[in-house]
């Protein structure tokens, strides 16, 4: 009897309990049936919002996010408008050579309880009229597109300067229409990539016509960084600057014109990995100086150093590299050559080395301001060169003495170069001139 009346008791309970779950699972279904009902009809009336827009709103769109909560339910409304080419019937960005011919607007749904199913949508088509457009494509440097890029387009033919933005979703493309037809700026930019020049917001110029759809391409990638370690016939040394170039390039100064440092980091520059191409093409070579008329391979005629150093630049990281600097020794005295005096020190005012041949290439950089340390350079080493030149001033019992090198020198020695020694009061000529009460100075 008593087994009788436990088997019913579980029996009530089995039915308790598939009962409340029946009611729980009917519940959950009315939940969700009720999110995809409110979703719906807010996907509907964003399109409806969508279609008010213009043509020109829609073509400056892009992509838009905003959240509404209805019943308790926070829910994530999706808007985005994309070009499509007619006669392909797919999106513009994603055709060769295709044309802005209408809009199809989207408009998606989600909230937290749809989990990985798809989101509720809507999309509509939209006449697009005549007006010029500007398809802009990003890419980084295996031709990928990138995502999250920055493209901003003036349009300087109306009264007042306007300017559109969007912001590139995966395929790396975007569209602007409803534009003037004129000349367009267009500025692509996500920080800190760079372009092969390095800059963080390349422009390019485009003329935009009603007739076709004009283009614009960038390539940008994330940046990298080279320092470069000086050295002098395997030993440590101090220098100043150095020179980075890749063929695309014009080529990078890092390091200063005047502070010396066992090292100079150079930042911004662009990892070039192009697929297909040999490994060799895609480094930077990289030498002290201040522009490419450094490169000690040319300097010595492949005697002295018969390859430049290279490095291959990849994104986001410093990769370092070595570089030779020969030492430039000299003595300046304060006397003349048959009363040499003191070693120019104290009274020092100026003095430089200028790379004569960098003065286009790098007019920041080619002045390199040294000092004197008992009569000699510091720092004494200096790039491989085919014309460099020596400066000093110095102020002499109230009077000023100047030596210029009359001639530029050449440092193109790996054991290093010898110049002088000279005498600041020296008669005037051969690059000396002096004994003025008004200030001289160098260059």
């Amino acid at each position: 009897m008593l087994i009788e009346v436990m088997i019913s008791a579980m029996l009530v309970a089995l039915i308790a309990v598939a009962t409340f779950n029946g009611f729980s699972a009917t519940q959950k279904a009315t939940a969700d049936e009720r999110a995809h009902s409110e979703a719906t009809a807010l996907a509907q009336q964003d399109e409806e919002r969508l279609r008010g827009l213009t043509a020109v709103e829609l073509g400056q769109l892009g992509s838009s996010t905003q959240t509404v909560t209805e019943n308790g339910t926070v829910f994530t409304i999706t808007s985005s408008a994309k070009y499509v080419t007619a006669g392909k019937e797919t999106f513009t960005c994603e055709t060769e050579k295709g044309s802005a011919d209408y809009i199809q607007t989207t408009s998606s749904v989600t909230w937290p309880a749809l989990g990985t199913r798809p989101a509720v949508s809507q999309s509509s088509l939209v006449a697009v009229p005549s007006s010029a457009s500007l398809m802009v494509s990003v890419q980084n440097a295996n031709n990928e597109p990138v995502q999250g890029v920055t493209v901003a387009v003036t349009d300087p033919s109306t009264s007042s300067t306007v300017t559109a933005e969007q912001t590139t979703p995966s395929s790396g493309c975007v569209i602007f229409g409803g534009l003037t037809e004129a000349t367009a700026k267009v500025v692509a930019s996500k920080s800190p990539w760079v372009d092969h020049s390095g800059n963080t917001a390349p422009e390019k110029t485009v003329n935009v016509t009603a007739s076709t759809l004009a283009e614009a391409k960038f390539t940008l990638e994330d940046p990298g960084a080279i320092t470069a370690e000086f050295m002098s016939n395997g030993a440590a040394a101090k220098g100043l600057t150095f020179f980075a170039y890749q063929s695309e390039t014009s080529g990078f100064v890092g390091g200063s014109a005047s502070v010396a440092s066992s090292s100079a980091t150079l930042t911004g520059l662009f990892p070039f990995v192009t697929p297909g191409k040999p490994p060799t093409e895609n480094k930077y070579s990289v030498y002290a100086g201040d522009c490419n008329k450094n490169d000690p391979v040319e300097v010595t005629k492949g005697i002295e150093v018969k390859e430049d150093p290279t490095v291959q630049v990849q994104p986001g990281l410093t990769k370092t590299v070595k570089v030779e600097v020969p030492a430039v020794t000299t003595t300046v005295y304060e006397g003349t050559s048959s009363a040499k005096g003191s070693v120019l020190s104290a009274n020092l005012q100026t003095a430089m080395i200028i790379n004569t041949e960098c003065s286009a290439a790098a007019p920041a950089t080619y002045e390199h301001k040294v000092t004197l340390s008992g009569g000699g350079l510091e720092p004494k080493y200096q790039p491989y060169a085919k014309k460099l030149e020596f400066c000093v001033v110095a102020l002499i019992s109230s009077k000023y003495y100047r030596y210029k090198s009359p001639a530029p020198f050449e440092n193109k020695v790996k054991a290093g170069t010898t110049i002088g020694p000279f005498y600041m009061k020296e008669p005037s000529g051969s690059g000396y001139s002096g004994a003025s009460a008004s200030k001289l100075t160098c260059p």
